[in-house]
């Protein structure tokens, strides 16, 4: 799809502009795990004391993990554009492979499977506690 976007007349600009929205979204995520924004769309009132600290737990670490991969993939997509290559975008899996080439790579694959983990508790979370 980045190849095709490339060769539209603009299509470098439109492939960097993706790539700012995917960062800002990233990002946004983050925000909302920092902040705790994500309990506005909860019944937190129905929630025990200790659900309400798992549920913020769940929420801040699965939502910024969440953010980090997101931005990251958004780097790749910046990083294609300038290039002009569309081999150099790359998708959430291809980002998460690139982690594992760093000297890091098993430890930063593994925060980050246990980031989207968490995350995905919290998901079951909203599920029971969704505002509707």
């Amino acid at each position: 799809m980045t190849a095709s976007l490339l060769d539209l007349p603009g299509g470098q600009l439109l492939v960097g502009a993706v790539g700012l929205g995917v960062i800002g979204l990233g990002g946004y995520w983050i925000y909302e795990g920092v902040t705790k924004k994500f309990l506005d769309d909860l019944h937190t009132g129905q929630m025990s004391a200790r659900s309400r600290s798992l549920v913020e737990k769940l929420g801040i670490a699965g939502y910024t993990a969440r953010g980090v991969i997101a931005a990251l993939a958004g780097v790749f997509v910046i990083q294609a554009a300038i290039t002009y290559d569309p081999d150099k975008a790359k998708g959430i899996d291809a980002t998460l492979r690139s982690f594992a080439d760093t000297p890091a790579g098993p430890w930063l694959l593994a925060t980050v499977a246990a980031g989207l983990i968490l995350f995905a508790g919290y998901c079951f979370c909203e599920a029971r506690w969704r505002r509707v």
